[in-house]
């Protein structure tokens, strides 16, 4: 909640005498930022690429040297 109040507020326009991009340029980049990343996610799809299972990196706090780690079921 703290962060985007704080977005927010640095996004608000102060300026009221000054040309429209300078009240809106944190606004007008932000946008793009995150356009450009979702339009970046979508054709690209890196993420969806992975060939290893769901949280294979980490084994729980159950494994251990000399016990098999079991796949539990969903």
């Amino acid at each position: 909640v703290y962060g985007v109040a704080a977005i927010i507020n640095i996004c608000w326009p102060r300026t009221p005498e000054a040309p429209w991009y300078d009240n809106y340029i944190v606004l007008l980049m932000s946008g793009i930022v995150i356009g450009l990343g979702l339009l970046y996610m979508a054709i690209v799809r890196s993420h969806s690429n992975g060939t290893t299972p769901h949280a294979d990196a980490i084994p729980g706090p159950a494994s251990s040297p000399d016990k098999p780690v079991v796949a539990q079921p969903v």
